[in-house]
């Protein structure tokens, strides 16, 4: 069996106020207001930066190809 090599992916969001709707959705989440808020477009071009710079270094996105798959983000 062949184990990857464990990788850890730090990606840096804009400076903003993360504060606010972390709890629980926001009461506007899956509409367009929500993805048009700058805190969640932030976020959102941080988790995609990191995933690009994860396949970057693992490619995989190739092992993935043609499955299922969620991903769930970490933000800390």
């Amino acid at each position: 069996m062949y184990i990857a090599p464990s990788v850890v992916m730090i990606t840096r969001a804009k400076p903003l106020d993360f504060t606010r709707d972390f709890v629980c959705l926001a009461k506007d989440y899956g509409t367009s207001a929500y993805d048009a808020r700058e805190d969640i477009q932030a976020i959102n071009a941080a988790v995609t930066q990191n995933l690009t710079d994860l396949d970057a270094r693992v490619h995989f996105t190739e092992k993935m190809r043609g499955k299922k798959v969620v991903i769930k983000p970490n933000l800390v």
